[in-house]
């Protein structure tokens, strides 16, 4: 072979075709190609590995890029300078003091300037280091508060007792800061307690709190404050940790008021501006045309961003801080996002005339004279139609059916026999309380009684009762016999498959479904507005220092003692939808949690209140109905809420006034889609009666004739596994002739699947009591015999 060998290339050579397809000659073809032909595509390259030589390059040039976006950030801060580090101080067991910690940073080194701010935090700026810091302690007893300033921090120092670590109640601020988003952490060990009682001794604290710690921060380094210099380590290792993106602040700014100032509309002091002044952060700018969000009261329209001289920066004059404030921005009234949050509803939508005022009076007298009983679910256009004498349906709403009476029966049956025990040994309490700690047991006894809420704890068992009927037995039910299958369950359908059978998500809408909002695409709204450049932004940007102007505020914002923090919403998230979260229980919560049961939430930066209904985490277009929370694996929580694009964390409690606030679950958002279809399932059951090879009589499932010819389109299944249907009823009694796919077994049992769509309800509650305690699950009680529970 010659050494020189040809290899076809992109340089190849390529000769003109002449088919010229079937509908244009050689000579029309040549006209508009003007000789020209095809670029041919080179892919030799794509494949290619990069040499040493080349690889160099490319970081050279990423590193290159980096240096100029960092110097453009500093560029733009220019004049205003640089934010100080925000440091979050939170303590993990009640012995320790965190204000003794903060004098061990304020005397570690001489060159430190110390400043207090009205909000009571620390700004410190040591000279040698060039560091500027700010200290914002979190109080254990103000959880919703500590949740905000940890947000916001760019470093949490966590502070560890040398003997103990960390309580239960620390355990879980570790998950819930976890579970929120944690930013770049320091581990502790404060000797804060009184050294006189407990020696100190830092090795033998590593050794017996390593594993403890290692268990959540696996490699985490252990900081021992016995030193003057140990503090001054610990300043340089803030200032040197690595920044940990959070995307909730990535994609959104917040700042923490350092300062606040109400300045009242009028005489009745209720609304007015409030004046926010703090450090600005986040991935984002400020814009003045957008709105703010502060934790737990609502949203808020801003007036202007100024920039004041920055008090705590140590080469600021005295002269400039005598000039007023820069106006960076002031809002747009054409462009200024609205507060609209619900659509407003067309009471003439769908109507051809409507009535007259007299005409409503006349009807409003007749509806309070004229009581019909019609089913639960029916219009008022259909009740229109129904008889009087033919009212007799009944009032269960279908929304409740999965909750059995009986167990209500039974905790007043428990509560009458307590009470009637305890009259009876009024008289044989006086033969055994001799003796002086006898009555002393019986008053601890009573003092532990009064504390407890005993109908709190009835519905609480009737609850894991409930539950564990719900685990053996899912969505089985019994049909009522007082009232008509094919009217207890009229809004229910058969489906021949759940999953492959269609169902149209625009059906049957409830009239809350006008009030919200929806997006055609909700994942390329969310693409393009988180695609939104800063440059386009002319507010204010993050590191900067400035005073945020917030229009009609209520004046309990300013007159609350918790923290004030702001964080900047994108465009829609002030607006009313279906959300649809995505949960896990929290494995130091175990007991049962209902189907629209009042939780909180804390979604992203939001905290409410909410009734959410539960459904099975698949990727179908129909989802299964949860009537409790699961014990194991993840599900979707949906209500409606306000948009939130995610990622954003989800944190859900439980608040009672007994068991004070638990966390119940941890998740994220998945969507605001209120097209997703949550569908309930209710089984009704029949046992063989007799059995002729695949043919079999069926008994218990419907007690009347005209249910089973209403039900008998219906497909039939068994928890063998066969398949059959309905053939013909026999008698009057509720017997039917069904037909099976195989000879069918007497212990095997006949079941009926009906399902309807569910929608939450509107239970949204913006306003939260603030938490000021946690408490452990209390655990579960005594499981009762399975054989009581199917009987």
């Amino acid at each position: 072979m010659p050494e020189n060998q040809h290899k076809s290339g992109p340089l190849k050579q390529q000769n003109k075709t002449h088919k010229t397809g079937a509908h244009s000659s050689k000579r029309a073809v040549n006209r508009i190609a003007a000789g020209r032909v095809g670029a041919k595509v080179s892919t030799v390259k794509s494949g290619r590995k990069l040499k040493r030589h080349e690889r160099k390059l490319q970081l050279a040039q990423i590193r290159k890029q980096k240096q100029v976006r960092v110097a453009e950030q500093k560029r733009n801060l220019g004049k205003f300078g640089t934010a100080p580090y925000l440091v979050a101080i939170v303590p993990l067991h009640p012995i320790i003091d965190s204000h003794r910690f903060l004098d061990q940073m304020k005397n570690c080194h001489q060159d430190v300037e110390l400043q207090e701010d009205s909000k009571g935090y620390l700004h410190m700026a040591v000279t040698h280091l060039k560091k500027r810091y700010c200290f914002a302690l979190c109080n254990r007893e103000d959880i919703y508060g500590s949740m905000d300033i940890v947000k916001v921090a760019d470093v949490v120092v966590f502070l560890y007792d040398y003997q103990d670590g960390y309580d239960e109640e620390g355990d879980l601020l570790l998950s819930i800061f976890m579970g929120q988003g944690l930013p770049s952490s320091i581990h502790v060990v404060s000797c804060s307690a009184s050294l006189d009682d407990r020696p100190f001794n830092a090795k033998d604290f590593k050794r017996s709190a390593k594993l403890q710690i290692e268990s959540r921060f696996p490699g985490e380094k252990i900081h021992c404050l016995q030193k003057d210099t140990d503090a001054v380590l610990l300043l340089s290792r803030i200032a040197e940790i690595k920044e940990k993106r959070l995307n909730l602040r990535g994609n959104r700014c917040c700042l923490l008021g350092e300062s606040v100032e109400f300045i009242p509309n009028d005489a009745s002091n209720f609304e007015g501006t409030l004046k926010v002044t703090g450090y600005l952060k986040g991935g984002r700018p400020l814009d003045a045309n957008h709105l703010v969000h502060i934790p737990g009261y609502g949203d808020f329209q801003i007036d202007r961003i100024e920039k004041p001289i920055d008090p705590y920066q140590s080469k600021t004059k005295p002269q400039d801080m005598d000039m007023g404030p820069e106006v960076l921005q002031k809002a747009d009234p054409l462009k200024r996002e609205s507060l609209q949050a619900e659509n407003p509803i067309d009471e003439m939508a769908a109507e051809q005339t409507f009535p007259s005022p007299e005409e409503l009076q006349e009807a409003e007298r007749e509806n309070r004279t004229i009581k019909k009983k019609v089913p639960r679910g029916t219009s008022e256009y259909q009740a229109a139609w129904i008889l009087d004498d033919e009212g007799s349906g009944s009032e269960i709403d279908d929304q409740e059916t999965d909750e059995d009476s009986e167990g209500d029966e039974m905790a007043e049956e428990i509560l009458s026999a307590e009470e009637v025990s305890a009259s009876s040994d009024d008289d044989e309490e006086v033969e055994w309380l001799d003796t002086q700690s006898d009555a002393m047991s019986i008053a601890a006894d009573g003092a532990y009684d009064k504390n407890l809420d005993l109908k709190e704890d009835m519905e609480m068992l009737e609850k894991f009762r409930e539950q564990r009927l719900q685990v053996h037995f899912p969505d089985e039910m019994d049909t009522p016999q007082d009232v008509n299958a094919r009217t207890r369950f009229q809004r229910f359908r058969g489906l021949k498959s759940f999953h492959a059978s269609p169902w149209d998500p625009k059906e049957n809408l409830p009239v809350d479904y006008s009030r919200i909002f929806q997006f055609k695409n909700f994942n390329r709204i969310r693409k393009r507005v988180l695609r939104i450049d800063a440059e386009e932004c002319d507010g204010a940007l993050p590191g900067w220092y400035v005073s945020v102007h917030l229009l009609n505020v209520p004046h309990r914002v300013a007159a609350s003692k918790s923290s004030i923090v702001l964080f900047g919403l994108l465009p829609h998230e002030q607006k009313m939808s279906v959300l649809n979260v995505a949960i896990a229980r929290h494995r130091s919560f175990n007991q049962p949690v209902r189907s629209k049961e009042r939780l909180i939430f804390q979604v992203g930066f939001r905290r409410f209140a909410s009734c959410p209904i539960f459904s099975q985490h698949t990727m179908t277009s129909k989802h299964k109905f949860e009537r409790f929370l699961p014990l194991e694996g993840a599900c979707v929580a949906s209500m409606y809420a306000p948009i939130t694009f995610p990622p954003a964390p989800v944190l859900v409690f439980q608040d009672s006034t007994n068991n004070g606030l638990r966390l119940v679950a941890t998740g994220g958002v998945l969507s605001a889609d209120p097209d997703r279809c949550v569908i309930k399932r209710v089984v009704l059951s029949g046992h063989p009666f007799k059995i002729n090879k695949r043919h079999a009589v069926i008994r218990h499932m419907f007690f009347n004739r005209e249910d089973i010819l209403w039900f008998k389109p219906i497909e039939l299944r068994t928890k063998y596994g066969l398949r059959g249907h309905i053939k013909e009823p026999l008698g009057t009694h509720g017997h039917m002739k069904c037909v099976f796919n195989q000879q069918m077994k007497s212990m095997d049992t006949v079941l009926m699947n009906l399902y309807k769509r569910v929608y939450p309800k509107w239970t949204y509650d913006p306003w939260v009591a603030p938490a000021k305690f946690i408490e452990t699950d209390p655990g579960l009680p005594e499981d009762p015999d399975d054989t009581e529970m199917a009987s």
